[in-house]
């Protein structure tokens, strides 16, 4: 596969390459906007073995996203300029197209890690004793009949509506 090929938007299994902060934190453009870049080395599939950045900005606003792909990275404690655990783990990354006129007025489409997720989904990391579980199931039970009072539905007339 030609190494200019745009690896196509989607999702992918990738591992962020290790990197330490010398090299990762920049600034961009008037305002001097402080970001991270980390590249990405996808696992599987047509684009394995393929590189592919994520840039992630450290302005407060921006910084809850931010830690939260450099977790989903690997990234442990609270010390960015410590990386080391970047790269301990796969990831999910998500790709998007961006696009750009160069000094050249011509327009150029690259692929950019959008988002950075964990792998593994969702776990239950506590169980809920049963009493206590019925006790939620009972005021669920309420905040539903409730909110179905609300918007003026009731589940159990629906289903005399259709026609089976």
């Amino acid at each position: 596969m030609p190494e200019y090929e745009l690896i196509p938007e989607g999702r992918y299994r990738a591992r962020a390459d290790k990197t330490d902060a010398d090299e990762a934190i920049g600034q961009i453009g008037e305002k001097e906007t402080p970001f991270i870049l980390i590249y990405f080395t996808i696992l599987s599939g047509p684009y394995e073995g393929r590189s592919v950045r994520y840039r992630g900005f450290l302005t407060s606003a921006a910084l809850p996203y931010t830690l939260d792909a450099l977790r989903a990275m690997g990234f442990k404690g609270n010390d960015i300029s410590d990386l080391s655990g970047i790269g301990s783990v796969e990831s999910s990354i998500t790709i998007k197209h961006e696009s750009w006129e160069n000094e050249n007025g011509e327009m150029k489409t690259y692929a950019n890690v959008n988002w950075v997720n964990s792998i593994g989904g969702v776990t239950v990391n506590q169980i809920i004793p049963p009493a206590q579980k019925r006790n939620l199931f009972e005021q669920l039970k309420g905040d539903i009949a409730a909110l179905d009072a609300s918007s003026g539905a009731n589940a159990e007339d629906d289903l005399d509506d259709i026609n089976f």
